[in-house]
């Protein structure tokens, strides 16, 4: 449904899916408390990786659209996070 919903906005968009994360894992919070993971509210991967894939994503769009640097990551020549 996003995918769908992205393609008809006819402006440039990115559509980031990490794999084996959850809605949490896009806070802070397995980062404060790894009982998140122990009940199921996070993703089996760590909160360090999916923050870091964030943070990685988040820079290159910075890079790109406020610097005008390039941003390979985003461009997908650069094979950082292959899955």
């Amino acid at each position: 449904m996003m995918r769908a919903t992205l393609d008809q906005l006819g402006a440039q968009e990115y559509f980031v899916q990490i794999p084996d994360i959850s809605h949490v894992d896009f806070t802070d919070a397995p980062l404060w408390s790894p009982a998140l993971r122990w009940f199921g509210l996070a993703g089996p991967k760590s909160g360090t990786y999916a923050q870091r894939v964030i943070d990685d994503y988040a820079l290159g769009f910075f890079q790109r659209h406020l610097s005008g640097l390039p941003a390979p990551l985003l461009d997908r020549t650069e094979q950082a996070y292959p899955e």
